[in-house]
């Protein structure tokens, strides 16, 4: 296959065409089927193109299992079938070897949550025409908000079906207001161009030090959030998730930039043992980990805070007495096993200690994710973008009192108090004229350069198709 096109909606049709002198069929597609058939390239396209553009790369991944596309899975894209999608179009792609299967999926029946979907990859041809696209595909490639994206998931974390509501229609409705809003805004990730091969090592190390995690990516078309309620019930989870700024390491998310403009990132501090406390009409006085440490005799630094933050939310999501740490937490450095945490975090906490390890922690999320919806649409409300990262938000710099303000507000309506917040580090932009009010055109000229790829992408969206 020849490069035949460096425009994406080209490419698209071009290989409807080829498919469609491919299958030789006899009979010609109705009107309707054929917008289905188009509609189902494109989503092959899609899914190739945003992989080839994600840090680390991935292949793209596709459900080959026919039940999967039945009427009833509320969460699938609605207009594809399987007989489309696969039989049409994913086959015959196989067949004239523009992809090439690489990985079937498999249904992991132990519970041990390994389950995948088949993986897929281009051919070198085709390859070299997604590398020769004009465009990025997070600009380019308009999201389809239709989408069901208030997620209920079972015991088992399986998406399950479920009827509409007047309250599921209001958190749909407040969802898409939310989502619509990102769509006309541009968010990026301003690092220098040689970082990015550092970042997808971290989110490759990420995976492998816990194998029953997600791999994450740096997909900067992820920018449609869902909601997520756990265990069969709307008062568990219901956290915010699937935006790309949520996949990334903590230490790169001070150079997130909206619209071209430096963030800030502003949490709440230990907002669930706060609330735990709250809820049981008391108040927390002191840091809730650092008490830990302290009744623990552990030595006091920033490493070990966080360790013991770890097994305070473990201990409080746990729904039976775990008599192994989880996977993924390394309690090495509190030189400490989990036998002998577990009590001194019960000694610390005891007034809250039957708080743990009853699958409190779903309910706490609930709580947390009803605030930042709160202050999710207040930010739509003010033509504000407000990116969540759970107890956590992101704005441009100038709106820091905004949010402060609104995070405030949010908990003291749900609580009746007022919280701490705290700020993340900020990175200070390169002033545009030194002491004597000369321009730096050529310090900046250089740091442009540096930084090409975030700033070619922010001219992309400038000049995209609106």
């Amino acid at each position: 296959m020849a490069i035949l096109s460096t425009n994406f909606y080209d490419l698209v049709e071009h290989t409807c065409s080829a498919i469609q002198a491919f299958e030789k069929r006899k009979n010609k597609r109705s009107e309707r089927e054929q917008e289905g058939f188009e509609v189902a390239v494109k989503y092959i396209l899609e899914l190739l193109w945003k992989s080839h553009q994600s840090y680390p790369y991935r292949l793209p991944k596709i459900n080959l299992n026919k039940n999967y596309y039945s009427s009833s899975n509320i969460y699938k894209k609605q207009d594809l079938t399987y007989r489309i999608l696969i039989e049409n179009v994913y086959l015959p792609l196989q067949k004239m070897g523009w992809i090439k299967e690489e990985r079937k999926g498999y249904n992991d029946r132990s519970g041990e949550g390994n389950s995948d979907t088949t993986w897929f990859k281009p051919s070198y041809k085709l390859k070299q025409t997604l590398e020769s696209l004009e465009g990025h595909s997070s600009i380019t490639i308009k999201p389809d908000l239709t989408m069901e994206r208030i997620i209920l998931r079972n015991e088992e974390g399986r998406n399950i079906p479920y009827t509409q509501n007047a309250v599921t229609r209001v958190m749909q409705e407040n969802l898409l207001a939310i989502n619509t809003m990102y769509q006309k805004h541009h968010i990026d990730l301003r690092i220098m161009d040689n970082q990015y091969k550092k970042l997808s090592c971290e989110l490759l190390q990420k995976k492998k030090n816990n194998r029953r995690q997600r791999q994450r990516q740096l997909d900067f078309s992820r920018k449609v959030l869902a909601r997520i309620f756990n265990d069969s019930k709307w008062g568990v989870g219901g956290r915010f998730y699937n935006g790309w700024w949520q996949e990334i390491p903590s230490k790169y998310r001070k150079y997130i930039t909206i619209d071209e403009g430096y963030t800030i990132e502003l949490d709440y501090s230990a907002l669930h043992p706060h609330v735990v406390y709250f809820q049981n009409d008391l108040e927390l006085r002191d840091d809730a980990y650092t008490r830990i440490l302290l009744v623990g005799g552990i030595a006091f630094t920033e490493e070990n805070r966080k360790i013991v933050k770890q097994v305070f939310n473990a201990m409080l999501n746990a729904k039976r007495m775990m008599i192994r740490q989880p996977r993924g937490l390394d309690l090495k450095p509190l030189k400490k096993r989990w036998s002998e945490i577990v009590p001194i975090v019960l000694q610390a906490h005891h007034d809250i200690q039957h708080m743990f390890f009853g699958g409190y922690g779903g309910n706490l999320q609930y709580e947390d994710s009803c605030m930042a919806e709160d202050v999710l649409l207040a930010g739509v409300k003010e033509n504000i973008v407000t990116l969540p990262v759970h107890d956590s938000f992101i704005v441009r710099r100038q709106h820091e009192d905004f949010l402060r303000h609104q995070m405030i507000a949010s908990f003291v309506k749900r609580w009746g108090r007022k919280p701490k917040i705290n700020e993340s580090d900020l990175i200070q932009p390169l002033d545009y004229f030194d002491e004597m009010g000369e321009a730096r055109t050529e310090e900046i000229a250089k740091e442009d350069r540096l930084h090409s790829k975030w700033y070619d992408r922010n001219v992309m969206w400038m000049h995209r198709e609106i």
